[in-house]
């Protein structure tokens, strides 16, 4: 076993992933897999946990013990956090609090970094009030490790960042987020904790700008809005104060089209029907943006001429204008490009060749690519679109008879096999015009992140929202139907009338909605209709 000494204040962060420390050396140890011991019933610990009986200190030694005789690669180095990991697996914080404190109150053993940031994390995940032995600890445990270790790698930051934010000295948090945001990671759970501290301590400006700064591209748990709704509760000295700022919720999420799970909806709703002024149901809308519950329809999903050309134009200089630009392709690619669509766009759909063809394809199979293309093809043939396919050199070489068909009915360009091809469907896009649809399963979520202007960023999933077509199969390999998802209707997102609001919601347990979300953005089913009583 190899023992190594290094200086942690000259490396910007460390991973603990495959680093676990010691206070005074570094020890290289292959992983242990928490999923695979919990599979071992013959250990004393899964037949405690199991049996959900009770710990005492006399036990805990008995565990370690056993753990550390194991041929499971434990040692007296990780065991702790693998005893740890093993409760957490469980859902067991409080028994995982529980190690931690015997290790530090009966055994007096000086923990190391790794076992440090979980307990910060159990405490954290137990959503309990700290006891004062807890926070003092806390705060012994933080400046000890602070002091011998001033830069710590993201994760052990953000297990600080949940213990150090249920304490008064919640503000040290910024600065270890400062270490996260360095390392070029961004994690919700952090900024969430900070966000809960911020709200529960009064303080409306921090919590607020770490609010906003997460949207969109993170997402706040339940704790963090659960913390600003309690300070809009303290605050508010009457209905129109709360109705006020739980507005400022809403606009948020509608200002991000962000689609919340349905506990942090209902946090809100049920607070302003608690009020005895607002009704609330749950209703589902219909293709055309109908409301059965109020009788109105959502506002149409669409961009206006302005804002697509501001779109095109942020867009594009991010992509094939941008400085990257001969990563992506060649100068006289690029050139030969250009002049093929200048020539023949306008386009009404653009296709993502390799994309369609690989997605659609179920069995496999490279003899179906083609196939696969021409199927998608077909369906636009017969609406008689004008329709550009992107493809790649390769593609050539696929089945005669399909490619043949694809040759015949579109505009098709080859790029080379290594072109991005992103930007080629892009440009072909967006200089077609505001009436074109592109075909792919991508969500261009690189795209969206290399776009700074959050204007542009929220026309980018405007545009995306109303003109990208994805094709899907339903049924089985045996008798299947090509799908083409359209675009909404309306707009899939917060909306807020005269009367109230309109707010789009995804529960949590339905492992649809959830598939749905990652693999292909329809609009929502679920919504919330909020009125005003009149």
């Amino acid at each position: 076993m190899l023992y190594f000494r290094m200086s942690l204040t000259k490396l910007r962060w460390i991973s603990l992933r495959r680093l676990l420390l010691t206070p005074d050396k570094l020890l290289i140890k292959r992983g242990v897999s928490i999923r695979y011991l919990e599979k071992n019933e013959n250990l004393i610990l899964n037949k405690v946990l199991v049996k959900n009986e009770e710990f005492n200190n006399d036990k805990w030694s008995l565990i370690r013990e056993d753990l550390c005789k194991s041929d499971l690669s434990i040692n007296d180095v990780n065991v702790d956090c693998v005893i740890i990991d093993r409760c957490w697996v469980a859902q067991k914080q409080e028994l995982a609090v529980s190690y931690v404190q015997y290790l530090l109150r009966t055994e007096k053993k000086k923990l190391n970094i790794g076992t440090i940031g979980r307990y910060f994390k159990a405490l954290y995940d137990t959503h309990r009030p700290l006891d004062t032995q807890e926070i003092e600890e806390i705060y012994r445990l933080y400046d000890e490790l602070m002091e011998e270790y001033p830069v710590v790698d993201p994760q052990t930051a953000q297990n600080l960042i949940s213990g150090l934010s249920l304490t008064e000295r919640w503000k040290e948090c910024l600065k270890l987020l400062n270490m996260i945001e360095n390392s070029g990671s961004s994690r919700s759970t952090s900024y969430s904790s900070i966000i809960s501290a911020a709200f529960d301590h009064n303080d409306f400006t921090l919590g607020w700008k770490y609010l906003e700064d997460m949207h969109p591209r993170l997402h706040p748990n339940y704790y963090a809005y659960n913390s600003f709704l309690n300070y809009c509760k303290r605050v508010s000295k009457n209905t129109p104060e709360l109705e006020y700022v739980v507005n400022k919720i809403f606009k948020l999420w509608k200002n991000n089209d962000t689609i919340p799970p349905l506990n942090i909806v209902m946090l809100y709703v049920d607070t302003l029907t608690s009020t005895g002024e607002w009704t609330a149901e749950k209703i589902t809308i219909e293709k055309n943006g109908f409301c059965g519950g109020c009788k109105q329809t959502l506002e149409p999903l669409s961009l206006d001429e302005k804002e697509f050309k501001y779109l095109s134009h942020a867009v594009l200089s991010n992509t094939l204008v941008g400085d990257d630009i001969y990563n992506k392709s060649t100068p006289g690619e690029l050139r030969r490009f250009k002049e093929f669509v200048n020539s023949t766009k306008p386009y009404d759909v653009c296709i993502d060749g390799l994309n369609v063809a690989y997605t659609l394809n179920r069995t496999k199979k490279t003899s179906n690519l083609g196939k696969e293309l021409a199927a998608v093809v077909a369906e636009f043939i017969k609406e008689n679109k004008k329709v550009f396919v992107l493809g790649r050199k390769h593609m050539t070489k696929w089945s005669p008879k399909d490619m043949e068909f694809v040759r015949k009915n579109c505009y098709i360009f080859f790029a080379h096999d290594l072109s991005q091809d992103d930007p080629f469907l892009l440009y072909a896009s967006l200089t077609s015009g505001m009436k074109t649809h592109f075909v792919s399963r991508d969500l261009m979520r690189q795209h969206k992140f290399l776009i700074q202007e959050e204007k542009a960023q929220q026309a980018f999933r405007h545009w995306q929202q109303c003109r990208q077509i994805f094709p899907i199969y339903v049924g089985t390999n045996f008798h299947r139907t090509l799908l083409l998802i359209r675009p909404p209707k309306y707009l899939p997102i917060a909306q807020q009338d005269s009367n109230g609001w309109h707010l789009p919601y995804f529960d949590e347990s339905s492992s649809v909605t959830r598939a749905h979300d990652i693999n292909i953005p329809e609009a929502p089913k679920t919504w919330i209709c909020l009125r005003k009583k009149l």
